[in-house]
């Protein structure tokens, strides 16, 4: 990335991936690659670039920043892994003659901030960036947005990308099992439907966000539409647009914990091969046998209320 400076606050590595000249090696170090290989996007391995949900998130994005929604702005990942849709937006604006204020990373898993600066690092973004600078953090995204005042020294008036779990119980990337401090507040509400962490995140990031900031949001069809838009609702934002697609449920992911919602199921949260509605029981006894299930998925695009 030509005339760009990285900066990366990685506990621990700080020193390494701090620099431009250091941090790409090191990063290619970390992540096992030799500094010859061109590779144009390397992808976190959990969740490809061909998942259903990431191709929902990605057609997202192109649909926003091909409407000049990114132009000018600063971007913002939050659960930012390999960085695949900073990338997009950030290639669309370039392609409109536009810039970007600066991009900003954060993520729970060092190694996926390691490959979001290599694929980040991958394009000529020359010019593109106004402040030259793309800024990562090794954290949780409620924590960093809640010390926000810490870093940067006006609203946030940008693009946020959110990618979270959304599943009770279950460990990745900006992990639900050990959960933060900062989401206790909202565990008495959201817990029982896995949303914990994406309602403390989108609670702390309305409260620095500028009227003119707008996030593309991903929630899982699993809960009701009354369940997401509450979500939404009650942590401060609106819902601008939409667009859903239909999944096949992942395998690996546990489902037992929904068997606890049974009071809420409207008929519209899961489906058979064929489309046809399954009750939770239903669905969670076919998903344990390993048989397939479905289900849609949501991404939101919104703004503060």
């Amino acid at each position: 990335m030509a005339q760009s400076r990285i900066d990366c606050w990685v506990p621990g590595r700080e020193k390494q991936l701090s620099r431009l000249a250091t941090g790409i090696p090191f990063a290619q170090a970390m992540l096992g690659i030799n500094t010859q290989t061109s590779i144009n996007h390397i992808e976190m391995t959990e969740f490809p670039i061909a998942d259903p949900w990431s191709q929902l998130m990605q057609q997202a994005t192109r649909r926003l920043a091909e409407a000049g929604g990114c132009d000018y702005k600063t971007l913002l990942g939050l659960g930012i892994g390999d960085g695949r849709n900073e990338r997009i937006a950030a290639n669309i604006v370039n392609s409109r003659g536009a810039h970007l204020e600066g991009i900003i990373g954060v993520d729970i898993d060092s190694r996926k901030l390691a490959l979001a600066l290599k694929n980040l690092h991958n394009d000529n973004f020359d010019g593109l960036l106004k402040k030259g600078s793309i800024r990562l953090y090794e954290g949780d995204a409620t924590t960093f947005l809640n010390s926000w005042n810490n870093h940067q020294d006006k609203p946030f008036s940008g693009v946020a990308f959110m990618c979270l779990p959304q599943t009770k119980g279950m460990g990745t990337s900006s992990d639900v099992v050990n959960a933060d401090e900062s989401h206790k507040p909202f565990e008495q509400d959201w817990d029982k439907y896995g949303l914990s962490l994406n309602a403390a995140t989108l609670s702390s990031l309305r409260n620095i966000a500028s009227d003119e900031a707008t996030t593309l949001l991903v929630l899982s069809g699993r809960l009701p539409e009354k369940i997401r838009k509450k979500l939404i609702n009650d942590t401060g934002w609106q819902i601008n647009d939409s667009i859903n697609g239909r999944v096949k449920q992942d395998k690996d992911t546990p489902l037992d914990w929904m068997l606890e919602l049974k009071d809420i199921d409207d008929g519209t949260l899961f489906y058979d091969e064929q489309g046809q509605s399954l009750p939770i029981t239903e669905a969670v006894n076919r998903h344990n046998q390993g048989l397939p299930i479905y289900h849609d998925v949501y991404v939101y695009q919104i703004q503060p209320k």
